[in-house]
């Protein structure tokens, strides 16, 4: 890592505005409090320069505050803060950053080593995030103005001030004082820095390596996909403790699933109403989509569902679960919810509680039957007297006599009709029961009523259908699945963590063989893989020896032949490839040629791809024609605005050209640009020149030529050069 690194530190708000103002916490003070603890614990470490935009907290712009970066030579500007919700409901620390560029790739990758450093202490994270306004460009001044001035710039919003979790951070001084030393060893972390002081080195530290994105992301504005929610404990119903369980409910665990792409899942809520009421906010504890969620106060009749939530706290409702009635198996096998399983030819049918105990239907309701026969004769005759009454007062007695006639033959009728239907009711309750009998000499009847005691407990997963619920183990498989990824090694950067690309071929090489002769890496393991060994040369080697290079042990050499200016746009011939070209040849040694691309188009990859070949008229080569593509670190160049997918089509746009020209075509490229910069998984067809100068390389995709180290020392060669193993079975 270079030397002076330079941090600029932005405690946000000052002046007339202070920032959150909530129970006593004044965001200006508390910002400031951070920023000079966190500049203190900075200088602890070797080669950091360490500045503060706005040291008394006074009123400062955005535009001067970014303008104070460039005139100090920040590396990176941090605005640091604290947060506050509109609602009160909202906790956890989060990080903003760019939304586009190398800047959105280095500061992503530094939020995430602060939010590991909240996490470390307790804290919930919202994650590592990016806003738009309404003009397409960042929404955030400060990350927008240090933008403008080639800064790039995050805003670190430390927890929120208003949120019962996350207040107990923020009590004392001392507390805020603790956010700027973890602070400080985020940044520590991501530059790979040194303290004698401290006693600690991070320059071998893995951090997160991410894609430039191919255009600026904003919010993330929908919610996680495929959200679910599935029970996975059994939980029972005990009879014992049954007037409890109606009063307090049921606590059982579920697995809560989703996939958020475009941002992270950061918490969860429920509802027993069905969606009508949600629990307040919970943290989501999860990782890659699954975790496990304890929820309490599940009553039969429940309607249990979910709701997930991303860093931008959009949500996404899961399925629902009803907790009603058990969930049978009929003897098909199939599912019925609400229904109760009868031995053969005997279904009941469904009907409401009050007709079945009104007309006798149940065992439980039956004695009830006389009764309420009684009560309807009574209110019939009722009714006919009050009418008789009434006529006899109006002198109608011929009309009472008919009408009582008429009242008392129909009360007659209908009272036949109801113990009808009450004995045929009887009747069937009747088979039901001497069916139950027969089961009972079977050993397979229900329970009586003085054996209820003796019944096992009801099952809470009972009610529900089977694709709702999963055993412990089944949870634990989900649980376990994780995005795989690789450590590769960067020169600039250090190591790095990436997602795994499933579907480029991987590496077969052991490098338990890989051993030293007369000074230099050999390789030739038991599967029949060997190596050749060689140099790579330019202009810059100056006159070259090729006889003493190949006495030396060399067996081949890649000759620059040219390269396009990373400014202009010319191209031009290497000023000695066609001396070390014949002189190399004439030596005895393969050759390959490659060319150093600035290519801003696939127009221009191509005729980058044209100029090599006729320059190789009346040439004979042996080896591969590369595409050489590297970053630009000391100057601005033409290609620092292509995206990922754009230099791949650049990159497949010269490979297919010497392709058709009857040549084979080889990228070069170290570690972090084949997998942060490069689409690696669209350039399986052609073989890669792998950069990597530690004694072992790291890296796990399938390459051709490992470029070990730029300080090699060769005879024939005045200074250090870059010495190469050609891998092949069956070489040497």
């Amino acid at each position: 890592m270079p030397d002076g690194i330079t941090i600029v530190l932005d405690p946000g708000h000052g002046g007339d505005n202070l920032g959150l103002n909530h129970n006593g916490h004044i965001e200006k003070e508390m910002n400031l409090i951070v920023a000079n603890a966190m500049r203190d614990e900075l200088l602890k470490y070797d080669h950091v320069n360490v500045y503060l935009t706005n040291e008394d907290a006074r009123g400062m712009s955005l535009k001067d505050r970014a303008r104070y970066g460039k005139e100090a030579g920040a590396d990176v500007l941090i605005s640091l803060h604290f947060n506050m919700s509109e609602e009160h409901t909202n906790f956890g620390s989060e990080v903003w950053v760019p939304s586009k560029g190398l800047a959105y790739r280095q500061m992503r990758s530094l939020g995430d080593i602060f939010l590991e450093e909240f996490e470390g202490i307790g804290l919930h994270t919202r994650g590592v995030k990016t806003r738009l306004n309404d003009r397409g460009t960042d929404y955030y001044g400060i990350i927008r103005e240090s933008a403008a001035l080639d800064i790039p710039a995050m805003i670190v919003e430390h927890c929120y001030a208003d949120y019962k979790t996350d207040t107990p951070y923020i009590e004392t001084k001392e507390d805020l004082q603790r956010f700027g030393q973890l602070d400080a060893r985020a940044v520590a972390k991501y530059y790979g820095l040194k303290s004698e002081v401290l006693g600690v080195d991070y320059s071998n530290y893995v951090k997160n390596g991410y894609y430039i994105p191919e255009e600026p992301i904003g919010s993330d504005t929908t919610g996680p996909v495929d959200a679910r929610i599935t029970m996975i404990s059994s939980t029972e119903i005990s009879t014992e403790n049954e007037e409890q369980e109606k009063e307090q409910g049921m606590t059982a665990s579920f697995l809560l699933s989703a996939r958020e792409e475009e941002s992270k899942i950061a918490y969860y809520s429920y509802s027993l109403d069905g969606g009508e009421t949600y629990s307040e906010l919970l943290p989501w504890q999860g990782s890659d989509g699954s975790m496990i969620a304890s929820i309490e106060g599940i009553r039969q009749g429940d309607r249990l569902v979910a709701k997930i939530y991303n860093g931008h706290t959009v949500g996404s409702e899961t399925n629902l679960l009803k907790f009603g009635e058990p969930v049978l198996e009929t003897e098909t096998g199939e599912e019925e919810e609400g229904e109760e399983v009868l031995p053969e030819n005997r279904e009941e049918t469904e009907g409401s509680s009050f007709a079945r105990s009104f007309w006798g239907r149940d065992e439980a309701s039956a004695s009830n039957y006389k009764k309420n026969m009684s009560i309807f004769l009574v209110m019939v005759l009722i009714i006919a007297f009050l009418l008789g009454v009434t006529l006899h007062v109006q002198g109608k007695k011929e009309k009472i006599k008919k009408t009582i006639a008429i009242y008392l033959g129909a009360a007659l009728f209908l009272f036949g009709a109801v113990h009808g239907i009450h004995m045929f009711g009887m009747n069937q309750m009747n088979n039901k029961v001497e069916t139950i009998a027969g089961m009972e000499a079977e050993g397979e009847a229900p329970l009586k009523e003085q054996e209820k005691e003796e019944q096992e407990p009801v099952l809470l997963e009972s009610f529900l259908k089977e694709e709702d619920k999963m055993s412990q183990e089944e949870a634990n498989v989900l649980l376990e699945q994780k995005k795989q990824t690789e450590i590769v090694y960067d020169i600039a950067e250090g190591y790095l963590r990436v997602e795994t690309l499933e579907d480029v071929p991987r590496n077969q090489y052991d490098f338990s063989f890989l051993t030293e002769e007369n000074g230099y890496k050999a390789y030739k393991d038991d599967k029949g893989i060997s190596a050749i060994r060689g140099i790579d040369a330019s202009k810059f080697q100056g006159s070259i020896d090729w006889q003493a290079v190949k006495e030396s042990g060399m067996e081949f050499a890649m000759i620059r032949i040219g390269i396009r200016g990373y400014e202009s746009g010319e191209m031009v011939v290497d000023e000695r490839f066609y001396e070390n070209l014949q002189n190399a040849q004439a030596a005895g040694l393969k050759t390959g040629v490659y060319f150093f691309s600035t290519a801003i188009t696939e127009e221009e990859a191509v005729e980058e791809a044209e100029f090599v070949l006729s320059k190789l008229e009346g040439h004979q080569i042996d080896m591969p024609i590369v595409f050489d593509t590297e970053p630009i670190y000391y100057a601005e160049a033409r290609t620092d605005e292509l995206t990922p997918m754009e230099l791949t089509n650049i990159t497949i746009a010269f490979c297919e050209r010497i392709k058709q020209s009857g040549y084979t075509p080889m990228i070069y490229a170290n570690a972090k640009r084949l997998t942060t910069v490069l689409r690696l998984e669209k350039l399986s067809d052609y073989e890669l020149w792998y950069a990597d100068y530690q004694e072992k390389p790291l890296y796990p995709y399938q390459y051709k030529m490992w470029q070990y180290t730029e300080k090699g020392t060769v005879p024939g060669v005045s200074g250090n050069v870059d010495i190469n193993l050609y891998f092949s079975e069956g070489n040497g």
